[in-house]
This record gives C-alpha cells, structure tokens and sequence, in this order.
C-alpha cells in the first residue's frame, strides 16, 4: 500500500486519493469496536453517523461491527466520540480501486499497538468484513473506527442437474452474519443460514446469473459476490430408427452450446462408427440388409454430457446415399436438404474435455465464412454435423449457409448456387467433387486450418 506523500495541514480540508490496487468487485464496510480498557471504567457517550442517518447501538463491548456502503456515491460520516467530532467525506470508485478522502483528519494506514493488541484478540474469522486493505480512521485504546472491503470468499457452483444447480461459499465466520440471501436472475430466490443452497426448476442447458450476499443485523449487507451457473443436459428421448430412409432420430435439447455424440456398433460390440452432430438427425446409409446394430446417443451443452446415453437397437436396411437426398417423411427438419459437405484429410478429436466443441466450432465456421466471404449475399455458416469416414481417416463436416443480413429468423441460401461460387474461384488446396468440398491441404494447429483466396 502506498504512503502519503503530502504534508498534513490542520482546519482545512485536504483531498487524499489512496489506491487499492487491482482487485476484484468490492463491497467496502464501515467497522467499529469498542473495548473497556478506560482507567476510569466507562466509555465516553459515543454517537455515529452515516450522511444523515444515525447509527445506533454502535457500544457493543468487544464486538466488531460493520455496515456496507455504496459505491460511486459521496458519503459523510460523523464521529462524536465524547468532547471530540470528527468528520470524513468520502468517495469510492470502484473502476479505479481508489477511495478518495476530504477531511481535516487523515486516515491511517497503519494499526497503533493498542489496535493490534485488540485486533490479536479476534481470530480473522471474526473480522472478515474488516479484514482488506484497512484504513484506521480514529484509534485509541478504547475505541477503533475503520473503512475496509470485504468479500464472500470462493462462491463457486458445485454440482447440475438437468433442471438445477448447487451453490456454495465460504466465509470465515458464520457467526456473525444474520442470513444469505440468494438470487436467481436479479430476483431474491431464497434465504438461509447454510453455505450451500440448490435452485430448481430450471430449462436444461441454459446459462443464469446467480448472487450471494452476506448480511447481518437488519439486512445489512456485509458482503456480495455474482457467479454464472449452468444446468446440465437433460439427455435424448424418444430415439429411433426409420427404415424407409435409414434415418436416426431423436429429441434433445435446443440453444446454444447443444450438440450430440453417437457411437454405431455390431450387436457384438465392435464399433463401426462414431461422431458429434449438431442436429437430433442421423442418416445411416449403406448398412447390411438385416444385419443387428446398436445406437447410442448422448447429449451434451457446453462440454458436459449426459451421464447415461439413449440406445436404439435395429436390423439395418441398405438405402443408398441418393436415396438420402430427398425427404421421405414430415418429420425431417426444415431445410435438412439445404447442406453442403466439407471433407478434411484427418480425423477429428471427439473428446470435448481435450478440444471443446465450441472452439472447434468458432474456427471451422469462420474458415468456411471466409470461403464465402465474395458470395453475392453475406452469408452466416452453421455447423450440422462432424462425422468419421470410416477407413479413409477422413472426417465429413455438414454445414449450412443462411442470410447474414437477416438477424431475426434464419433463412436458407441455395446450397447449389454456394457450390458453384466455391467452385468458381479455383481456391487452392479445394477441390469441389460430386458435390462434395474436399480440403486437400494440411492441418497447421489444434485441427485448424488455413487458406488463401
């Protein structure tokens, strides 16, 4: 902590900017302690005051107490302590971590010895709200005022359900806090004397923001800290398979973050392929007439996946890759027909815990943008599926163009006509064969890959 550096002048209000470095969001208190150490065995009449509200109950023998304060607003506070008033005017600005002082009394840095020794009578756990960067602003054997910051230490989310999510903190001495108070969205959820609460009925796979505060006394706010929570998949229902065109489907979840891995084996247990869809769709031709094959599916959002996977078990039909083309049944997706397919020389890792989907995700479909980018219409790529080509060590990525230009619905461009313009421009390390994009160039780093137009 930086010393002043300017003299002291008495009966003028001096301004004293003190840094707090770089810290995190901070909630700063004011604390006080009183203690019977007088020699005549009584305190003098004390009275505090917060801009025009007074304090009460502030002669609580060797107890700390403490009251939030907010920040970016001026605050007077007014100490009438016996014969002797002291004022502060104060401001704090949290974007600086600086708390700038007006006032004839300059705070201290530094505890006295008779602060220390009351201090050494408190284990840190009773002082947590005054514990960060202290400024003394009076001292004497009797009584201690100062302004300090505090937090709920390590709020963190411990564990998700498909339609929940568990909290926990830590603060260092529950014994002087009334209640937490949870929200849920900006919204008070819940309130409790424990260090772990569980907010339920939630959508799966979904994001919210979620805040602890700390009070004591009359809900007084000694402390707050924001996390963001997630929930976890719900995982996929109603799998099964369609013979007329060899058809997978199933329900899953829906938004952002929310993607599928299957694996295809022998009823014997070889596997004879694997992948990770962005669709609740996969097509499987080429399969050996009445041969007995077993599905599994799981579902993931943002790394997570569902603990269990959905199984289907079917005899195969053999449906050729042109019977695929056309939609057969209501069910398909709309614009399922309006793909493209980009063939890489290498196969894709599949674990998300070593390379996430989404990072995956961010550079493919910016690579394919870029292919793009002189296309008569801007257009905005989505990944469909990542699939393994079985015994060429190639992987198959789908996509889909639509309109950038339009933000509030997604429309399809031709996939025939993007074709055509790729094919057009001769890029080097593309080939364009039987409809198919062919990247015949090398990977650099990470499964990325680069190109020149």
């Amino acid at each position: 902590m930086t010393c002043f550096a300017f003299p002291f002048i008495l009966f003028i209000l001096v301004p004293h900017t003190i840094s707090l470095g770089s810290c995190s969001s901070f909630t700063f208190s004011i604390c006080w302690k009183i203690s019977n150490n007088s020699l005549f065995g009584s305190w003098p009449e004390g009275h505090l005051w917060l801009n025009a509200t007074k304090l009460k109950s502030i002669w609580r023998e060797d107890t700390f107490s403490s009251l939030t304060v907010a920040t970016t607003v001026e605050h007077k506070l007014t100490l009438q302590y016996g014969v002797m008033v002291r004022k502060w005017i104060f401001s704090i600005f949290p974007g600086s971590h600086s708390i700038e002082f007006r006032s004839i009394h300059k705070p201290d840095q530094q505890p006295i010895n008779s602060t220390l020794e009351a201090l050494e009578l408190f284990s840190t756990n009773e002082v947590f709200a005054c514990e960060n960067s202290t400024l003394y602003l009076y001292q004497d054997p009797d009584f201690i005022l100062m302004l300090v910051h505090s937090e709920i230490e390590n709020l963190w989310q411990t564990s998700s359900g498909p339609d929940n999510y568990t909290l926990s903190w830590v603060v260092r001495n529950t014994s002087s806090i009334s209640v937490f108070r949870i929200y849920h969205q900006g919204v008070l959820h819940y309130t409790t004397l424990l260090t772990s609460h569980t907010v339920a009925s939630l959508l799966p796979c979904s994001q919210y923001s979620a805040r602890v505060e700390a009070l004591c006394g009359d809900s007084v706010v000694m402390s707050s800290k924001t996390v963001c929570a997630r929930t976890g998949p719900r995982g996929v229902s109603e799998l099964r398979y369609r013979p007329e065109d060899s058809t997978a489907l199933w329900i899953g979840g829906t938004g952002q973050g929310v993607a599928f891995q299957y694996q295809l084996s022998y009823d014997n247990g070889s596997t004879i392929q694997q992948g990770r869809l962005m669709e609740p769709l996969l097509r499987l031709p080429g399969l050996i007439e009445g041969a007995h094959y077993a599905l599994d599916v799981w579902e993931e959002c943002d790394g997570e996946w569902s603990a269990d996977p959905a199984l289907v078990c079917f005899d195969g039909v053999n449906v050729s890759v042109k019977a695929l083309v056309l939609p057969v049944a209501s069910t398909l997706r709309p614009n399922e027909d309006r793909v493209l397919a980009f063939v890489v020389p290498w196969l894709m890792v599949l674990d998300p815990k070593t390379e996430p989907w989404a990072e995956l995700k961010r550079i493919y479909e910016k690579l394919l943008e870029e292919l793009l980018k002189e296309y008569p219409i801007k257009t905005r790529v989505e990944l469909v599926a990542f699939k393994e080509l079985e015994g060429e060590s190639k992987t198959q990525i789908t996509f889909q163009g639509f309109d950038a230009s339009i933000t509030d619905a997604d429309l399809p461009l031709p996939p025939g006509e993007q074709l055509d313009h790729i094919q057009s421009l001769q890029p080097p390390n593309i080939t364009v064969k039987d409809g198919i994009i062919y990247w015949d160039g090398k990977r650099t780093t990470n499964n990325s890959i680069t190109w020149s137009i």
